[in-house]
């Protein structure tokens, strides 16, 4: 199995974990009554456990990346195909992907673009370029995650626990919800796919 296809099943296993936690999420951050020490002490056990959660995550991640050889495999990591085209679509919502750079890397190692210049790309150089660029992204991509791991851990100091709590739940909330329309889009998708049983026009 691939490294992407083994991580999208624990991805999914992930996903199945934190919408465990969500229930005791809300329940937490809604507490009635002023709460107690004993009720303190279980808002810091469950901050610690969904913290965990997200840390266990970029961990395997990681593991498994350097697990298939790392390297090239950059690239597929990168373009996250565990993810749904909607949770993909909002990850990158403020700009083009920088996995579109790679495609065309790609195409210029198979010699598919067009106005390469005089004498074209050299193959060489093009495999030089991959590599570096797939080296570049490797310290890019796990920079980005060390980032979202330390602004949770520095959020999850500065807040108080009913504080933090509320926060991990609106969190949490808003990735299951994304993850459940991208599954009900992408359903919709195939579904219309496969009813459409429309003739091709016929030429004259």
């Amino acid at each position: 199995m691939s490294s992407h296809g083994s991580f999208g099943d624990y991805f999914a296993s992930w996903m199945s974990r934190l919408e465990d936690f969500l229930p005791l999420l809300l329940f937490a951050s809604n507490y009635p009554i002023p709460p107690s020490r004993e009720h303190q002490a279980c808002l810091h056990r469950l901050i610690a456990d969904v913290t965990l959660h997200h840390k266990c995550y970029y961990a395997e991640k990681w593991a498994s990346f350097e697990a298939h050889g790392g390297g090239g495999d950059v690239f597929a990591f990168f373009s996250m195909p565990w993810m749904t085209s909607l949770e993909r679509a909002y990850l990158w919502i403020m700009g083009w992907k920088p996995s579109a750079a790679f495609r065309i890397m790609e195409s210029l190692r198979e010699g598919k673009c067009e106005g390469r210049g005089r004498g074209g790309v050299r193959r060489g150089k093009v495999e030089e370029a991959i590599k570096e660029i797939g080296a570049g992204m490797e310290k890019v991509m796990k920079a980005g995650d060390s980032v979202r791991l330390r602004t949770l851990g520095g959020l999850m100091e500065v807040l108080s626990p009913s504080q933090g709590v509320g926060f991990l739940g609106a969190l949490t909330l808003v990735l299951l919800r994304m993850r459940d329309q991208g599954l009900k889009r992408s359903r919709g998708n195939s579904s219309v796919a496969g009813n459409d049983t429309s003739e091709p026009t016929k030429r004259a």
